[in-house]
């Protein structure tokens, strides 16, 4: 079974140098140094996988394989390739018990004080259930995480420590931009993995040295004056880690921003500009405040804001957004304005709102995408497919482009315009 496995890794490495020699002889030269550096990358990464397997530690081997899925090139080939190798990987102890009830923000609260009670007066069993129910009333709550980690680090359990600490700092690396709060806690999360976790440690050196070619190389064309090759560059470092910080401070320089539909072509507008409202036509209920724009309508009222400019027929709008914890609303809705319709006498504008519970407390990737009439959502990374715009037979007399807010607060990041060819 072990001779099967590396068999298909070294296959998946030949595979990718050979998909990288052939690029290299039609491709311009910018975009065969980055298909080299993504093929080392692969590479690099499948044979660490091999050795988290042979390490028996399949946690972080799935952590490694979903990374190589997200960066490869030929995903289809890859994916198949993945799966085999998943396959053939031997059931694991669960470490980590899955729990989670529905969103309560509350009750996951309340848990949360209970434990840092309960591990302040070193009772740690009684502290280690209480954060346990604090997660499975809220996911993502890295603090609890690494609560936990602390807990069963004081309990000698090692490995459940090291698989807390490491959920804690997934959940971490994954929000951008962070609180200064966030990151003083990562800082300290990755102490206590280099401290315990030698793989842990191995894949993060394998991370941030790519993404420190990628950002030497988007430095060289920069001052060449590549925006698009840029842009390319930076949006292969996001999806390794979206809250790297040099990456994001690089993207604030550039007026081409990297999207995360790989269909975009044409021109690209940033429709927010951090100071103001300009190129909107925005109600009351929208605000700026320190480089964010702040949706906050009262109750059982509505957020609009119509851009004011060009709207192409097929395009993809792209946000970033925060959405407050404490005033999360599991129904808490972000509307898409697609068109103005005429159904008999009636004339109005539709808004299309993506599935309750997909948007969820903290960070959130959202892009709508309208192309040949139709529209979908990828919504922190999953597709949901909308359809056609009609209503009741009536197609759209003119395309609108705007967001609708219907409850709680939601800051705005970047809101980026992308046109499709």
């Amino acid at each position: 079974m072990r001779q099967f496995k590396l068999y298909i890794i070294s296959s998946v490495i030949i595979l990718f140098a050979l998909v990288g020699y052939v690029r290299a002889e039609v491709t311009p030269p910018r975009e065969s140094k980055t298909s080299a550096l993504n093929m080392e990358f692969i590479t690099n990464l499948m044979r660490f996988a091999d050795h988290c397997i042979e390490d028996e530690d399949y946690w972080l081997a799935e952590e490694v394989y979903s990374l190589v899925v997200l960066v490869a090139e030929n995903k289809d080939e890859i994916s198949k390739t993945v799966e085999k190798l998943r396959r053939n990987i031997e059931a694991e102890d669960k470490i980590i018990e899955d729990n989670y009830r529905q969103e309560s923000h509350q009750q996951s609260e309340g848990f949360y004080k209970s434990g840092l009670e309960l591990a302040k007066a070193s009772k740690y069993s009684e502290a280690v259930t209480a954060f346990e129910q604090a997660l499975a009333f809220r996911r993502e709550f890295p603090e609890a995480g690494f609560k936990l980690g602390e807990c069963y680090e004081k309990l000698e359990e090692n490995r459940k420590s090291i698989a807390y600490y490491r959920l804690c700092a997934k959940y971490l690396q994954q929000q951008s931009p962070r609180s200064k709060e966030q990151d003083e806690l990562l800082v300290q999360v990755g102490k206590c993995l280099n401290r315990l976790d030698d793989n842990w440690k191995l894949f993060s050196q394998i991370k941030s040295e790519h993404i420190k070619k990628l950002l030497s190389s988007a430095d060289e064309y920069m001052k060449k004056k590549y925006e698009s090759s840029v842009s390319q560059l930076l949006q292969r470092s996001v999806k390794i880690d979206p809250a790297n910080i040099k990456t994001n401070e690089f993207i604030l320089q550039i007026s081409v921003p990297p999207l995360t539909s790989t269909e975009a072509s044409g021109y690209w507008l940033n429709l927010f500009n951090g100071r103001d409202l300009t190129g909107w036509g925005a109600n009351a209920y929208w605000r700026v405040e320190k480089g964010r724009l702040i949706a906050e309508p009262p109750e059982k009222k509505t957020a609009d804001m119509l851009w004011q400019g060009r709207v192409p027929r097929n395009f993809s709008l792209y946000i970033t957004c925060y959405i407050e914890p404490s005033k999360y609303k599991r129904e808490q809705l972000i509307g898409f304005y697609t068109g103005v319709f005429k159904v008999g006498k009636l004339t109005f504008k539709d808004i299309i709102y993506p599935p309750a519970g997909r948007l969820v407390p903290g960070h959130n990737h959202v892009e709508y995408i309208m192309k040949n009439g139709t529209s979908k959502f990828v919504i922190n990374g999953k597709v949901t497919e909308v359809g056609g715009t009609t209503i009741n037979g009536s197609t759209m007399t003119e395309t609108l482009l705007g967001l609708g807010v219907q409850s709680g607060c939601i800051y705005f990041e970047r809101i980026i315009l992308a046109e499709f060819d």
